[in-house]
């Protein structure tokens, strides 16, 4: 876990003061909080804090020093957050029925695709291509240097009663214009995969 964004909006007095002394907790009692700041609207009756932890263990302590005064905090705002990053399971055992939403990183997700489509996907992800395009990609196809990739031709499904050769899936040309679709500035995610 590392990062979390909270919204407040306040219903009641006392949000500078509130906000204040949970800066003043940050500041002499927590270890791992790395960022903590509070943004707060024109009117102060929202804010936005963003908090920055070394780990999810850093995210517990800083609840436990807050105390009594998230108690007031919720009595007097309505807040709501986001997690950015992998919680521990103590942490998440602690955010049930909390008003929380949890965000993955997206490799971290990568990581339960199976080995031999995450080039596949990733190349989907990042470039727009259609299956079709990225299923008849060869080596040829894919400038690693230049960060390009040409799509030369497609491979489509039809039904066996439409396809010019008798066959479900054949290899067509691309574009119709005779053509090449290039997809410049590959991202460097799939790139490293590709290679």
């Amino acid at each position: 876990m590392r990062v979390a964004v909270r919204h407040i909006a306040w219903t009641g007095d006392g949000p500078g003061r509130l906000s204040a002394q949970c800066m003043e907790i940050v500041r002499t009692k927590d270890h791992g909080t790395l960022q903590y700041e509070i943004f707060f609207n024109d009117d102060e009756s929202e804010c936005i804090v963003i908090e920055r932890y070394k780990d999810s263990d850093a995210l517990v302590e800083h609840g436990a020093n807050l105390g009594g005064l998230m108690e007031a905090i919720l009595a007097t705002g309505a807040v709501s957050g986001e997690l950015l990053g992998e919680p521990s399971a103590k942490l998440r055992v602690q955010l049930i029925g909390v008003p929380v939403r949890l965000f993955t990183p997206f490799l971290s997700m990568l990581a339960n695709i199976p080995a031999r489509y995450r080039t596949m996907v990733l190349l989907a992800i990042e470039t727009g291509l259609r299956w079709g395009e990225l299923i008849s990609l060869r080596p040829c196809d894919i400038d690693v240097t230049a960060r390009i990739n040409t799509v030369r031709r497609t491979i489509l499904e039809v039904a066996k009663k439409n396809s010019p050769t008798g066959q479900r899936c054949f290899v067509k040309d691309y574009p119709k214009d005779d053509e090449q679709r290039r997809i410049s500035n590959v991202p460097g995610t799939s790139r490293w995969l590709v290679v």
